[in-house]
């Protein structure tokens, strides 16, 4: 869609710095396959969240703002089990419905003791159940939250993945979800060929999550009304989109993304309503 309207996507690039001269956004710096790139531009529309975009701007660029910023805290982590299977998931009773498991009426509760205690709560998903044109195995996803704390020892340590403490966690946790899968849907078990865990670490890793959180910031009073987390900010040309601008989830996300577009490009919301 991107490339149709026009757009180009860069695939393997690492935003490194947003250009700013004179109070305006003039460009983003990245690096691609070992080389150090710029592109040039009149307005930057950052959705890799606020903590990633302030770790892209001098200090000295609108100070006030990133400070406020950074005041925010991360929100809730969480972890995923994803599960492969062989045979038709669907005879054995999966679905493509999206399921939330409680173990209790306590549904708020968040999980503290992430070694010890089994989560109070799984969402099960079948995504391989969602695709009528999907080929291969299919496959499931269980996520339980927790409080990112659990795995502050190794969040920030170079080498936090390859440490024994955690690895051993690791696997408990995982045997301890699968169990718990497997309890729920007890038919499916038996067509188990693959699991594997990810963790808080994960999530920071790949996507650059702050502490791993699973949607953006603390989803807090201060977070929601504050004018700092606005689509357009101090800095001219630099607006922000994403679920930090909005709400968490994937329709935050959208919404975020519509904004700033239509920040640039007025008409868009015109012809929404045409």
């Amino acid at each position: 869609m991107i490339e149709a309207a026009g757009g180009q996507v860069q695939l393997g690039a690492t935003a490194d710095h947003i250009l700013v001269a004179g109070g305006r956004v003039f460009g983003v710096a990245f690096s691609q396959d070992g080389a150090r790139r710029t592109e040039y531009t009149n307005h930057v529309i950052s959705a890799m969240g606020i903590v990633n975009t302030v770790s892209c701007l001098d200090t000295t660029t609108a100070p006030a703002w990133q400070d406020t910023l950074l005041g925010l805290r991360p929100g809730l982590a969480h972890l995923a089990l994803y599960v492969g299977f062989d045979d038709d998931i669907a005879a054995a009773g999966a679905s493509g419905a999206n399921i939330w498991i409680y173990e209790n009426e306590d549904i708020g509760r968040v999980r503290h003791n992430v070694a010890d205690d089994a989560p109070p709560g799984l969402f099960v998903s079948f995504p391989s159940l969602k695709d009528p044109e999907r080929t291969g195995k299919p496959t499931a996803e269980v996520i339980a939250l927790c409080d990112t704390q659990a795995f502050a020892p190794w969040l920030h340590a170079s080498d936090g993945r390859r440490s024994a403490p955690y690895v051993e966690l690791k696997g408990r946790i995982e045997s301890r979800m699968l169990a718990q899968f497997c309890r729920h849907f007890p038919a499916l078990a038996p067509l188990i060929r693959f699991h594997e865990l990810s963790t808080p670490l994960s999530q920071q890793r790949y996507l650059h999550s702050p502490d791993g959180a699973m949607y953006g910031m603390e989803m807090t009073a201060n977070r929601l009304t504050t004018p700092s987390l606005r689509v357009r900010t101090p800095v001219h040309g630099l607006l922000l989109a994403g679920q930090d601008v909005t709400g968490p989830g994937v329709a935050g996300t959208f919404m975020g993304g519509l904004m700033a577009a239509a920040a640039i490009e007025p008409t868009l919301l015109r012809q929404l309503v045409a």
